[in-house]
């Protein structure tokens, strides 16, 4: 009798899940349904659109995003999508949002205006992702800063800032745990003004990388005064003696757990 193979189920997709499958696959055939259906759906969709990287741009963005955005969103990426002033607009009744990405934003259209009316609406704000966005400047930061007061983590690398900027986020944002300014015009001045504010003793992740007027000094400063670092990352910055560094960060920031840096021979 011949030896029986147990056969490998197959997991079989949910009714739910080949529906959402199939209005995001022809989302502009069911354009004008979507308003109708309930919230957690719009959700599911509009995770299902945006998670798989469709070529949305084709499609009428703004007309997709006003049917599925809803005021109990609570996270959001639009990275890969071409974002202007209107979609900024929708965004805004979304006021529970606490997760935004607008990162890569080289074909983008907003306005900083655009991005400060945002904020003023989403005051729940927790983690923002605004990298390599031009429009986001020292009056955006600073609008940022005073209205999402509860701001945890900030990746603003390759944004138009300056130290003026990150004077008043050091100001305004006590709750600040991940910084991110890799590819700025920060220099030492402005990270040894920040981190001497007591607002930012309780910073976790600090990533600085070829930020070229970030020294010894300013590296020296940020583990007197940010014992609970447990990430710091400043390649390419203007590092002289590595072993002082290594020996100061070993010794004060116990709960370090990722050093990045560029060995200078």
């Amino acid at each position: 009798m011949p030896k029986l193979h147990p056969v490998r189920k197959t997991p079989i997709s949910s009714l739910f899940s080949l529906s959402v499958e199939t209005v995001a696959s022809n989302v502009v055939m069911y354009l004008e349904s979507l308003h109708y259906l309930p919230v957690h759906i719009k959700e599911t969709i509009l995770k299902k659109l945006l998670r798989t990287c469709r070529v949305l741009n084709d499609l009428p963005v703004n007309k997709i995003l006003s049917a599925l955005l809803s005021p109990s969103l609570k996270y959001i990426n639009l990275s890969s999508v071409n974002v202007d002033d209107e979609t900024l607009v929708l965004l805004q009744q979304c006021c529970e949002l606490t997760d935004i990405r607008l990162r890569n934003s080289a074909d983008h259209s907003f306005s900083s205006r655009g991005l400060k009316n945002l904020f003023k609406q989403t005051t729940n704000l927790l983690m923002l992702d605004v990298a390599y966005c031009q429009q986001f400047n020292d009056n955006v930061l600073e609008y940022l800063s005073r209205n999402c007061k509860n701001l945890h983590e900030l990746c603003l690398e390759g944004c138009n800032v300056t130290d003026v900027g990150l004077a008043y986020l050091a100001q305004n944002n006590k709750e600040l745990r991940c910084l991110t300014v890799s590819n700025t015009n920060i220099s030492g001045d402005g990270i040894s003004y920040s981190v001497k504010n007591k607002n930012w003793c309780n910073l976790q992740e600090l990533r600085l990388d070829n930020c070229l007027k970030i020294n010894d000094d300013v590296i020296k400063m940020i583990i007197q005064n940010c014992q609970k670092i447990e990430i710091l990352t400043f390649y390419n910055c203007a590092i002289t003696d590595e072993t002082s560094i290594f020996q100061d960060i070993t010794k004060t920031c116990k709960k370090l757990k990722q050093l990045h840096w560029t060995i200078t021979w």
